[in-house]
């Protein structure tokens, strides 16, 4: 990071979303003071550790806070929503189930360096994406300068600490 980058963060609170995958993760840093998203990527599990230690140093040492909020799917009562049987229906539920995990250990990383860390239950999908997702016009709507392309991954992770961030999410029909 540069040092116009590392002003950006003195004395703000970050709100990092993490959407868990085990191949990339979604991954969002929201600035609460700006009101605005400052990084998104979809990473690997190790390169996304890297990125959360990266960032709680670097806010310790500029005196700012910092909160993970990582998507827990597992919070949900029944977490595969899929109509399929047999190998097919297996093979999505360790799909699933390898997600979760993925999920379980960002949240204890984060406990073990003394983060901020909320587990969030997935919020309700209301939009007009597939599977009711939220789609990159929806997303542009209300947070200012999202960047002009993402993937469903780094959308719900930005969402995720938007609206931990407690800012207001307003569409235009």
């Amino acid at each position: 990071m540069d040092d116009n980058e590392k002003n950006v963060y003195f004395n703000d609170i970050l709100y990092v979303g993490i959407d868990p995958d085990v191949s990339k993760s979604g991954y969002a840093v929201v600035s609460k003071d700006f009101k605005s998203v400052t990084f998104t990527t979809t990473d690997g599990f190790f390169n996304v550790l890297d990125r959360i230690q990266s960032l709680h140093e670097l806010t310790s040492m500029m005196g700012s806070k910092m909160v993970v909020v990582v998507e827990a799917g597992w919070l949900n009562r029944k977490s595969n929503f899929r109509d399929t049987n047999g190998a097919r229906g297996e093979n999505i539920a360790k799909k699933v189930g390898a997600n979760h995990q993925i999920g379980k250990l960002f949240i204890e990383y984060c406990k073990a360096l003394g983060i901020d860390c909320i587990e969030a239950r997935p919020m309700v999908k209301c939009w007009k994406g597939l599977d009711r997702k939220i789609t990159q016009k929806e997303i542009e709507q209300f947070i200012p300068g999202f960047p002009a392309k993402s993937n469903q991954e780094v959308r719900d992770a930005a969402l995720l600490a938007w609206v931990h961030a407690g800012f207001p999410i307003r569409v235009k029909v």
